[in-house]
């Protein structure tokens, strides 16, 4: 897990990173709240709440990519 030019945050009580490595942007994964089911972030941000929200994507190289599993689907 790497994050040579972005933010990349794990934390084992809240936070649980998915992804392999954000070296643009910002990868972050809440294991309550927050699951990132793509594989990188390169220029962006993929956000997933179990929740909420979840990311059909495979990746969001230069934008955000949220979708919420009651209202909204990315394909």
């Amino acid at each position: 897990m790497t994050s040579p030019k972005g933010v990349a945050i794990g934390n084992l009580g809240r936070f649980r990173i998915a992804t392999g490595g954000s070296p643009k942007g910002v990868a972050i994964g809440n294991s309550r709240r927050f699951r990132i089911a793509t594989g990188e972030s390169p220029k962006g941000v993929a956000i997933g709440n179990l929740g909420r929200f979840r990311i059909a994507t495979g990746g969001s190289p230069k934008g955000v990519a949220i979708g919420n599993s009651r209202r909204f689907r990315i394909e």
